[in-house]
């Protein structure tokens, strides 16, 4: 799958990305879409592996504390800056908390987007499904 295929959400800032499993972060989420997203991490993932995540947001307190788990598959890993890895996720399972931390995080970056650059705020919301 080539992954500039889907429209992308650039972020303002990036969410950290921790494994349930472990419960150790993996990287950063720099991009979204609504079939996926891109973490930057310290870790080389193996292209096909299904891992359980949740981005948690440390601008919000109240958020930070919440992890709302889903899953992912990878499907391309490759190098990027000195050590570190960009890697592409598909959405395999996205329960309704977790997209309803995906659709209010991506709500407030357009907000900012919307008064930095002055674009109409009834630009279409992001929505998973």
């Amino acid at each position: 799958m080539d992954e500039r295929t889907r429209v992308r959400h650039t972020l303002n800032y990036f969410l950290d990305v921790v494994d349930c499993n472990k419960d150790e972060k993996v990287g950063l989420m720099v991009d979204l879409s609504n079939k996926g997203l891109m973490v930057s991490s310290h870790i080389e993932i193996e292209v096909g592996l299904e891992c359980v995540f949740a981005v948690v947001d440390n601008r919000d307190a109240q958020q930070s504390e919440q992890k709302e788990p889903f899953t992912v598959k990878s499907v391309w890993c490759k190098p990027s800056a000195e050590g570190s890895f960009d890697v592409g996720f598909e959405f395999i399972d996205v329960p309704a908390g977790a997209k309803l931390v995906f659709e209010n995080f991506t709500s407030k970056q357009a907000k900012v987007r919307d008064r930095k650059t002055k674009l109409n705020p009834t630009a279409k919301q992001f929505s998973l499904t």
